[in-house]
């Protein structure tokens, strides 16, 4: 520092005291401090907290008192303290001969040394005012260095300054004031420090009850100090989960060995390491606590611990580990009780292992044990899954036989599974069950239903249970999902479908099309609601959605109209399901529905789309023989099909054509609306 002309702080000096205090070398630990108000620093809390300790340390409590209290006024005096062979720094004399130490007291710092100080010790800027530590580890050794000193009272004015203060106590400030009461023989304060410590929220460790183990002991009360070594053992788990959260493994194993040689710990504190190590998921770490030390295994486990290591292996997916450690308790003379068999059961139907699972259930119930509601629904959301909704059933009524009443977690998996299968009724009767059982419904049970009734196209249903989700506490949000999300945007009403039909026009629908749902919604046709629904779904993009509405189309008893068809065909078009449009097509002519104009330009659309030229040409040819009255929207939709099935040859001479045409009958259009419209006349041989 010295070479570099970097000059000392006060932390510099700190760590000198520190050093040469631990060291033994009170003397010279001192010598920095004379130096340091020599270069004109005084010292802050820190250093003076380090040099009181050193003080303390060694037995100087005293003059560590003194200093103290002059730090407190601003005053830094050692002149009367006895140094040996200290060299007069203010004029650089002294009679005793420059030691090494003196040399480096006088040279180490000589580099940017600044003007001789004032003659007086006190520090100019804290003259006129008391200084008050702020530090917790300050009081911590003021309390402690009053305790040594057998200055009791002085201890507990520190300790009651502390709270006045509103400086921040810890657990060494409880275990140096219980130490002080104990050690003077006033154990009924020192319980009353433990008490307040725990009402402090601080959590006595081991220092503390070897404490009071010591103190009890010490005055022949056995009884309570075998207490207190009884809560030693008790606390180990603390301690070794303070080491495992912080991911000090190897500390938490020698603090472990570290107990065992001197006690044996009792089954449900090793089930509690057990329990530390797996919520980590450190199953191996678990194993060892569980099996103990490979020379001596030991025996006698209690149930306890076989249910934490099953949840270990269960944590750590290993099922078949675990199923075989329950196989194994009773030859080791210990039984499974209520919570092994739960917590397999539960553990099994996480991992889809149905089967089993079902296996230990009946087991468990035959060794008269109740299984918890959360073993049924567990079991029966992993049938629901995987769709095997007539075994979730059964196990729902055997629920109910069991007496034990079913919550949201099984109505909601019920639910969600039939909505899946799309067996809508079944869903429905399983939510008027819950509802009618006081189980309120939660997000999960409705988002199930909005599925369950948009996938049928029950958009009335859909708005009812979305106003439920709106009056719960913290209504939908993004955990029940994006799509309800989108549905809360689009889910109309009477006044929104004006601006669903002008969304519809923007969105690129032909006019004719927008007008024939228009239409059908205004003379309340039966799914022209839907219809429009189902428009909006894949104009928006939404085509999961349009294509689970269009399902419920195919198994409709009443008759559906050629727009629902139209629709229908421009959901799966626009979704790219070509083959599925063009069934739709085949099933409204087999209804005996004849195809219109909107029709035709869906068709257009997904022959384009297809490569299928052959059909594109179909359609121009009723145009050209007559079939079709020309119509803008469905030459752009030829035009638009031969341009995706890349025959811009066709694109040209469509549009060339079809030019002189359409303005041919507009001509006619304007002189006599009475005179047919004349056939396209085009050369058909470009065509085919």
């Amino acid at each position: 520092m010295a070479k570099y002309g970097v000059l000392p702080t006060n932390y510099t000096y700190g760590v000198l005291v520190d050093v040469y205090g631990k060291a033994g070398l009170v003397k010279e630990a001192l010598l920095w401090i004379k130096h340091m108000r020599l270069r004109g620093l005084h010292p802050d809390e820190v250093t003076m907290n380090t040099v009181i300790r050193v003080f303390k340390d060694a037995g100087e409590f005293d003059k560590a008192d003194r200093f103290y209290k002059d730090w407190c006024i601003g005053r830094v005096d050692l002149n009367d303290l006895e140094l040996d062979s200290i060299v007069d720094f203010e004029n650089e004399s002294g009679s005793a001969p420059i030691s090494f130490k003196n040399f480096l007291s006088t040279e180490l710092f000589r580099t940017g040394a600044r003007s001789p100080v004032l003659e007086t010790s006190v520090s100019p800027d804290k003259e006129s005012q008391t200084i008050k530590p702020q530090l917790t580890s300050t009081y911590n050794t003021l309390i402690d260095l009053y305790g040594k000193a057998g200055r009791l009272r002085d201890a507990a004015e520190v300790f009651s300054e502390m709270l006045k203060s509103g400086v921040a106590m810890d657990t060494i400030t409880f275990n140096t004031m219980i130490f002080i009461c104990g050690s003077h023989g006033h154990l009924s304060e020192a319980e009353s420090l433990l008490s307040k410590m725990e009402e402090r929220g601080f959590s006595p460790d081991t220092k503390t009850y070897n404490i009071f183990l010591s103190l009890y002991a010490g005055v022949g009360n056995i009884d309570r100090a075998l207490e207190y070594y009884s809560k030693i053992t008790k606390s180990l788990p603390v301690l070794m989960k303070m080491y495992i959260d912080q991911g000090l493994l190897d500390q938490a194993k020698i603090l472990f060995d570290k107990f065992l040689l001197n006690c044996e710990l009792s089954s449900k504190t090793r089930a509690a390491i057990m329990d530390v190590y797996a919520e980590k998921g450190l199953c191996a770490e678990a194993e060892a606590v569980f099996h103990g030390n490979s020379n001596l295994p030991r025996k006698n486990k209690g149930v306890v611990e076989y249910n934490v290591m099953v949840k270990a292996y269960g944590k750590a997916k290993l099922y078949d580990k675990a199923f075989s450690l329950f196989r194994s308790m009773r030859q080791n003379g210990t039984w499974p009780d209520e919570y092994t068999y739960n917590s397999l059961v539960q553990m099994f139907s996480g991992g889809e292992l149905v089967d089993k699972a079902r296996d230990l259930l009946g087991e468990m119930r035959a060794v008269r044990f109740k299984p918890m509601c959360l073993t049924f629904s567990s079991l029966i959301a992993s049938y629901a899954h995987l769709g095997r909704l007539s075994d979730a059933v059964d196990l729902y009524q055997d629920m109910i036989d069991a007496g034990v009443k079913p919550n949201e977690v099984v109505y909601g998996a019920l639910i969600n599974g039939f909505a899946k299968a799309g067996d809508i009724e079944e869903a429905q009767q399983y939510f008027h069950m819950m509802e009618e059982s006081g189980v309120s419904a939660n997000k999960i049970v409705l988002t199930s239903m909005i599925k369950a009734y948009a996938k049928v196209g029950r958009l009335e249903e859909v708005q009812k249970v979305y106003e439920k989700m709106n009056d719960l506490e913290d209504g939908p949000d993004i955990i029940t999902s994006n799509t309800i999300l989108k549905l809360q945007k689009i889910l109309p009403n009477i006044k929104t479908f004006k601006v669903l039909f002008t969304a519809l026009k923007k969105g690129g629908m032909p006019n004719e099309a927008v007008r024939q749902l228009k239409s059908s919604y205004l003379e309340g046709k039966p799914y022209a609601r839907q219809a429009v629904i189902i428009a909006i779904f894949s104009l928006v993009g939404l085509h999961d959605l349009a294509l689970q509405s269009c399902e419920a189309f195919a198994n409709a008893e009443i008759g559906v109209e050629s727009f629902v068809y139209n629709v229908a065909i421009y959901a799966y078009g626009s979704s790219g399901l070509i083959d599925k449009a063009l069934n739709m097509f085949m099933k409204m002519k087999d209804k005996g529905l004849e195809p219109d104009l909107v029709t035709y330009i869906n068709l257009a659309a997904c022959y384009g789309k297809a490569g299928m030229v052959e059909g594109v040409k179909r359609i121009y040819g009723l145009l050209i023989y007559g079939e079709i009255e020309p119509n803008k929207s469905l030459l752009r939709a030829v035009i638009r099909a031969f341009k995706m099935a890349k025959r811009r040859d066709l694109v040209k001479m469509v549009k060339q054509e079809m030019k002189y045409a359409l303005e041919e009958h507009d001509y006619s259009e304007s002189e006599d609306k009475t005179i047919p419209s004349p056939k396209l006349k085009v050369n058909t041989k470009n065509i085919y």
